[in-house]
């Protein structure tokens, strides 16, 4: 790649839009669910992707559904998107309270 096509490439992912908001997944055999938030909802797929697989801190019941049941039963839902004209010192703090509404919404755990 010549440096023109790099140095596109490069402001081209700094320009690109992230949405920040609540997700949840799903495992269909066993119905539960785990909600968690983000402040980057397209990049959530491929860190439960990683994280399943890799990190050992993730939640233990998810783990052990994955493990049983395999990649393919969990599905990924958006539940909500912040508003983009949120102040950015809000979005945190606002993502927790939503993350804790639909917890208790759904009777789901913590991703």
């Amino acid at each position: 790649m010549d440096k023109l096509k790099r140095q596109a490439a490069k402001s081209a992912f700094r320009e690109q839009k992230t949405e920040a908001g609540i997700f949840v997944v799903t495992c269909a055999p066993t119905g539960r669910q785990w909600v968690g938030k983000s402040r980057n909802l397209s990049a959530v797929g491929n860190r439960l992707s990683f994280s399943l697989k890799m990190d050992p801190l993730i939640n233990a019941q998810l783990r052990a559904d994955y493990q049983a049941h395999g990649e393919e039963s969990l599905t990924l839902a958006t539940l909500e998107v912040i508003d983009e004209e949120t102040p950015a010192y809000f979005v945190m703090s606002h993502l927790k309270a939503r993350m804790d509404y639909w917890r208790n919404e759904l009777g789901a755990l913590a991703y």
